[in-house]
Order: structure tokens, then sequence, then C-alpha cells
């Protein structure tokens, strides 16, 4: 994973999110992920790019996840800065270890509510993380689900009048976050209430900001628990 970013040409992969969710079903997990310039055609064939790939290895007593990376690119980081996300945990490993070397209690840490541990690291060629004394949960745990809601596609990407909006649910929420419209300047246009209930749910925007006035034409973006998607008011013409 990596931070949002309103475009492709604004990423950064210096700075990486790996999340690892261990399965006793599958002891040996492997992803790989590539990456390039971002906007040279002939980059696969002229071999100017670079894969990472993350493997795990799950025993009774402890996981071991590798980062490796292979390969480059003009612009490719020297150094990446992996924060690695471990989902599932019952309870604090006895140890971790980064390189075969332990890391002090205060470089990892246990989100107890989330059953996660996390850490950062810092990734050249290759880095190995290993959990030593891991016990993970027997049973599923809500925290632990990657997402608990999705903004789907909204009506149309373009609109003139009003647009329908729409999100699933998968959990619900006491107190939802309301969907947040900001202008391209990154202003705060107009907030719209969500359910608090599972399921499928839509909404609509009248092109109007929170006075009740028209919003003018442009461009704008939707924002719903971290996922964001973008719409174009277009003028309205008598």
């Amino acid at each position: 994973m990596t931070a949002y970013r309103p475009s492709t040409a604004q990423f950064r992969p210096d700075t990486l999110v790996v999340r690892y969710f261990p399965d006793w079903q599958v002891p040996a997990p492997v992803f790989t992920s590539y990456e390039d310039d971002g906007h040279s055609a002939q980059a696969l064939a002229r071999r100017e790019f670079a894969t990472l790939r993350l493997t795990g290895r799950l025993t009774a007593n402890q996981a071991i996840i590798t980062a490796t990376v292979a390969g480059t690119y003009p612009g490719a980081p020297v150094r990446r800065l992996v924060r690695l996300r471990v989902a599932r945990v019952a309870a604090a490993p006895s140890a971790v270890l980064l390189g075969g070397q332990p890391l002090t209690a205060s470089a990892w840490q246990l989100d107890g509510s989330r059953h996660e541990i996390s850490l950062e690291f810092p990734l050249e060629k290759q880095a190995v993380v290993t959990l030593v004394g891991l016990r993970l949960l027997t049973a599923p745990a809500a925290q632990t689900d990657p997402e608990t809601l999705t903004l789907t596609a909204p009506d149309n990407r373009t609109f003139t009048g009003s647009v329908g909006l729409h999100y699933e649910r998968y959990v619900p929420a006491d107190s939802p976050a309301p969907l947040r419209i900001r202008n391209a300047r990154g202003q705060l246009v107009r907030e719209l209430p969500t359910e608090t209930s599972a399921g499928t749910h839509a909404l609509s925007w009248d092109g109007r900001d929170a006075a009740g006035r028209p919003a003018a034409s442009g461009l704008y973006e939707v924002e719903l628990a971290g996922q964001h998607q973008r719409l174009v008011r277009l003028p309205n013409y008598y």
C-alpha cells in the first residue's frame, strides 16, 4: 500500500505500507509488486524497472517476513522505508528481529484493539523481519478486516445539476464520519451524513455548498473513510 495521492504522477515509491495477514492455511505466501518511472512506455522492454518481492513463512511459533528489491530504473529510490503491519496477533511476541538482530521494545508497537503489530525498517536490497513467539487469533476479529467501508462508483464522474454517490458499509458504525466534498484547492465545500447500518447506501449531492449556493464548475474531490473520488461539475448552459 502507499499513501493516497490525488494523481499517480505524485506517487512516491520510497515509502510503502505492507500489511501481512498470517494464516495457518497459507504458511508461505508470496507477493511481487512492480514499479518503474511511471511515464516511459518502453520501461518493461528495456528492463528499466524494479520489483519488490514479499514472502512470508509461518511456523508454529514465529513468522518471517522477507522483502527483496531487484532491478532499478532512472529515478528509483536508493533506499525505501517500509511500514510493516502484521494482523491477527493475539499477544505480544517474545522478540522482534530485524536482520537477525533484536529490536528494542520501543522500535515496534502492538495495537491490542486492532490485534496488529507495527514497525518501520529501511530497505535497500533485502530486509528480514522475524516475530519470535508469535501467537495468532484462533477466530476472526472484526478489527482485523482490511476495510470496513468501500466508496463505490458514482452515477457519473461529470455532472451539472446533482450526482448520486454510493458506498457499502461492511460493519455497523456508531458515529460514522460524513462524506466530504472539497474543491480543487482542498477547501471543504459540503459534508453529507452517512448511514450507520451495514449494507449498500446511496446519497445525492445537489451541487451546492454548505450555505446552499451553487458550487462553481470545476474539479471536486469526494472523500470517505480515507477513500477518494474525483468529480467534474460542468457549467450550466441556458
